[in-house]
């Protein structure tokens, strides 16, 4: 990743490049839209299965995303009544939380 500034706020998908997928993992029915209400883009990840359509960031799990901030804030859009799950791993450069 290169160093980019990041404070108060970071956009993590053009950071790693989320949307052409350069350090991004794109499995199953992903696609990138512009959001009228809020105009900026989104991506749309779609299916009845959730392990089979998901954005892993980064691509290699070895790698760090090179985040500096205290915070993470993730906003998401849901269609009632479809489920969803997140994961999510976190680990910090002294290893707390």
């Amino acid at each position: 990743m290169t160093s980019v500034w990041q404070h108060p706020y970071v956009d993590v998908f053009k950071h790693c490049g989320a949307e052409q997928a350069k350090d991004a993992v794109q499995e199953g029915d992903i696609m990138s839209l512009l959001d009228k209400q809020i105009g900026k883009k989104v991506l749309r990840i779609w299916g009845n299965i959730s392990a089979a359509n998901y954005l892993q960031l980064p691509k290699l799990k070895s790698h760090s995303l090179g985040l500096t901030g205290r915070f993470f804030y993730l906003q998401l859009k849901t269609f009632l009544p479809k489920n969803f799950a997140i994961h999510l791993e976190v680990m910090t450069v002294d290893k707390t939380i």
